[in-house]
């Protein structure tokens, strides 16, 4: 049911990215592609590596279910994922809660909308996986009929 998005190759090769320091808590994230991205602690120019944590969660959570709906043939039009957490005060200040807010727009059955989420959830979301076992996640699914 699930269409694979890696290769064979990229699911046994190890992953690398390297990280400069630019200036200031500014750095400059690159993969082997070399492909890159900026983080800032002080999250003046771009994500702080949390914020990136959190976009990345909610980007292999939308990845899984937009290819789940397409493989349902499910009319999916629209897509948007709202992430909030919640860290811990103390350090380390990790993700205590998570909550999404999954906004879909077509003509779309909720129960295969439900069975999606439920599946990036259970089974295919690294990014969720890779997180902390205590960590609270909830989430709400809004669906919107297609605009004309």
């Amino acid at each position: 049911m699930y269409i694979d998005r890696m290769t064979t190759e990229t699911k046994t090769r190890p992953m690398e990215i390297s990280l400069n320091w630019n200036a200031g808590l500014r750095f400059e994230a690159g993969n082997a592609k070399g492909l890159n991205q900026a983080l800032d602690g002080d999250t003046e120019t771009a994500f702080s590596p949390t914020e990136s944590l959190l976009a990345s969660l909610c980007g292999c959570l939308a990845i899984d279910v937009v290819m789940i709906l397409q493989r349902m043939r499910q009319d999916l039009r629209g897509f948007s994922v709202k992430a909030q957490g919640e860290r811990a005060e103390e350090a380390p200040r990790y993700f205590r809660k998570v909550h999404l807010v999954f906004q879909l727009e077509g003509n779309l059955t909720r129960e295969k909308v439900d069975r999606a989420i439920n599946l990036s959830f259970d089974k295919y979301c690294s990014v969720l996986h890779s997180l902390r076992k205590d960590l609270q996640v909830s989430h709400r699914v809004e669906i919107q009929a297609p605009q004309t």
